[in-house]
């Protein structure tokens, strides 16, 4: 992430998963230090490029902005998903490229431990849930019941369709994404019920590869879930980062993939 002064305003470039990782990110941290090293300014423009990540340091972030006195500008570059259309939601004004996309779907993680772990955990999630909503409706036009429907269907829009939600106000025509991350094995009906089951394997003609470092030595790496091909990407760190931004029980050591 990038955060410049210009004069009285301030540019910051959010192109990044949100929160901290294994595979890199920004934490909430980081974000507000270095909007407080701008100084006093009248306007900032929030450009967002992300994924989504962590829903704590999404909110610690939205939280920063909207308490900032600056009016605050968003585009949508590329990518607002998850928890990154939630920062969104911090503008005064917010705008997405003809060719960007927002998705809003519900949170979820990982727990292990007792049926009452598994209870308590649920009961934190729809309590998350409800932050997010709230985030939502305070641009949306749509009622709490119909966001919360979209929430459940893990609901994409294109720049005409989040406007026409009340989820952005206008259209920039001609911009070029600004493409960091592949999302080819995102797309609707094709989530998180297939990415549970992504087992990460090596061709058994390959070398068994025993640490992500070792992934730099390839090119490219072929994903595939039950011996179907999903999605080719970079076989380096940060393309693995996309995997687990997305589903967080994705993990390098059950991960499978036939190199190429």
């Amino acid at each position: 992430m990038q955060i410049k002064a210009m004069g009285d305003s301030a540019e910051i470039l959010l192109y990044d998963e949100i929160g901290e990782s294994f595979f890199g990110g920004y934490s909430a941290k980081d974000f507000a230090t270095e909007l407080a090293s701008v100084g006093n300014v009248s306007e900032i423009h929030l450009r967002i490029n992300s994924p989504g990540g962590s829903v704590f340091d999404g909110f610690a972030m939205y939280n920063t902005l909207k308490r900032h006195p600056a009016r605050v500008v968003v585009d949508i570059d590329g990518m607002a998903l998850s928890i990154a259309s939630v920062i969104a939601m911090a503008g005064d004004e917010i705008r997405m490229a003809e060719n960007a996309q927002m998705m809003i779907h519900n949170p979820y993680t990982v727990v292990a431990g007792t049926s009452k772990d598994m209870r308590d955990t649920a009961d934190i999630l729809d309590s998350l849930k409800d932050g997010i909503l709230s985030s939502y409706a305070n641009h949306s036009n749509l009622n709490n019941d119909a966001l919360s429907a979209a929430m459940d269907a893990e609901t994409w829009y294109n720049a005409e369709e989040a406007i026409a939600a009340g989820l952005a106000h206008s259209e920039v025509k001609g911009l070029k994404i600004a493409a960091h991350f592949d999302l080819s094995d995102l797309k609707n009906g094709y989530t998180l019920d297939k990415a549970r089951n992504l087992n990460l394997v090596f061709d058994e003609e390959e070398p068994q590869v025993d640490k992500i470092e070792d992934l730099d030595n390839y090119e490219t790496i072929d994903v595939t879930v039950n011996g179907e091909d999903i999605i080719e990407i970079p076989a380096c760190k940060k393309a693995l980062g996309v995997l687990d931004g997305l589903d967080r029980e994705l993990k390098f050591q059950k991960a499978k993939a036939k190199l190429i």
